[in-house]
């Protein structure tokens, strides 16, 4: 018997999409799916913008950090860094003046309902640029950043559940990571670590307060994956040996201390780890298709996950979301759109996307419920 929660909800709507054949037409582009889903969507009416992280405080209430391009083609490229709110699960949704005049914001992390942190770069210098608020996002201030920061980026936050905070991205040139650590959102210290030189990290993990990871790669002829772990609070970190030689890691999720996933590209094909010890072992998954790339991962369950990236198909490049309902085993295309889906999230049972249109289009939020599997 099918289970209630297996079920497809039925949503009042702004607008619905029905995708009851395996195909539907949302803004002019062709959506494919492998199952029937049925999406509440919403329209930002901003021009030119583009969200690239989505973090969801609850139900009703989201914050999205992104661009929007003030002047399409110009290069430089005249880019605002923004931040967006909405309480009222995305219907409407209010933008925030950041003081930055040239940038981007490329993660944001909630601390606590007022408190949160937004990280990126600040074109006009080409610093890191780290953005706090204490008062829920109606004032937004520069952090300050470790004595003697040069040029750079940093791509992802992370606050642990003592209140940590952790940064990681790389140096202009690409040629140093950056692992930062503040303790007040507003001041933060440079950490080091055992690969540095050479070395991006892309994405950073505490499942425990005490415990994290860290993941990136190292430049060169190929990529060369690496990993970090800490056990004591990120007071030291210590290199943890990745299964596979080339690769690039990308995003990681951990359910808990022992059990966490990488998701990533290795030549053509997606790349997906999977630890359930720590991080002492890791199983690979290579997913043949298309050349195709994940970059954005998580898991409702030890057995059901989504994974975000891109695929090339012909002469032709779509953002897609697979599926796997076997932790991380097998993965089935879920999603598919010759737009851009920029990020993805999930509360409780709804999952939120971000689709951005093609040529100028605007941005829509497009939000289903799913559930654990049975």
């Amino acid at each position: 018997m099918e289970s209630k929660c297996s079920l497809v909800s039925r949503w009042l709507l702004m607008s619905v999409l029905s995708l009851t054949v395996g195909i539907a037409v949302l803004g002019g582009s062709v959506l494919a799916t492998a199952q029937e889903v049925v999406w509440e969507e919403h329209t930002i009416p901003i021009e030119n913008l583009r969200i690239n992280d989505l973090a969801l405080v609850d139900a009703e209430t989201a914050w999205a950090v992104g661009i929007v391009d003030a002047n399409p083609g110009a290069r430089p490229p005249q880019v605002v860094p923004t931040v967006l709110h909405t309480i009222d699960g995305g219907k409407t949704w209010i933008e925030h003046e950041t003081g930055v005049e040239r940038g981007v914001l490329n993660a944001i992390c909630f601390v606590e309902t007022e408190m949160a942190v937004a990280v990126g770069q600040d074109h006009g210098t080409r610093a890191p640029l780290v953005l706090w608020t204490a008062d829920g996002g109606r004032n937004w201030s520069r952090a300050t950043l470790p004595s003697g920061q040069g040029q750079g980026y940093l791509r992802n936050v992370i606050f642990a559940s003592n209140g940590t905070g952790w940064g990681v991205g790389h140096d202009y040139d690409e040629s140093e990571s950056l692992l930062w650590r503040s303790n007040d959102l507003c001041v933060w210290t440079a950490q080091s670590h055992p690969i540095q030189e050479g070395a991006r990290l892309s994405a950073i993990a505490f499942p425990a307060a005490m415990v994290g990871y860290a993941v990136g790669y190292i430049r060169g002829e190929s990529a060369k994956p690496f990993m970090l772990k800490t056990a004591d609070g990120g007071a030291t970190w210590t290199e943890v040996a990745p299964p596979l030689t080339e690769g690039t890691p990308i995003d990681i999720f951990f359910l808990d201390e022992q059990t966490g996933w990488v998701v990533g590209a290795s030549g053509d094909d997606g790349l997906v780890l999977k630890t359930t010890d720590g991080g002492t072992s890791w199983g690979v998954t290579l997913v043949h298709d298309s050349p195709l790339y994940f970059k954005r991962v998580f898991f409702l369950d030890s057995l059901r996950g989504f994974a975000l990236g891109g695929i090339e198909i012909g002469d032709k490049y779509y953002s897609a979301v697979w599926e796997t309902q076997d932790g991380g085993a097998t993965w089935n295309e879920w999603y598919k759109t010759e737009q851009s889906i920029t990020c993805l999230n999930v509360h409780g049972n709804t999952l939120w996307m971000v689709v951005t249109g093609t040529s100028g289009g605007l941005t829509k939020i497009l939000k289903t419920e799913i559930c654990a599997v049975d």
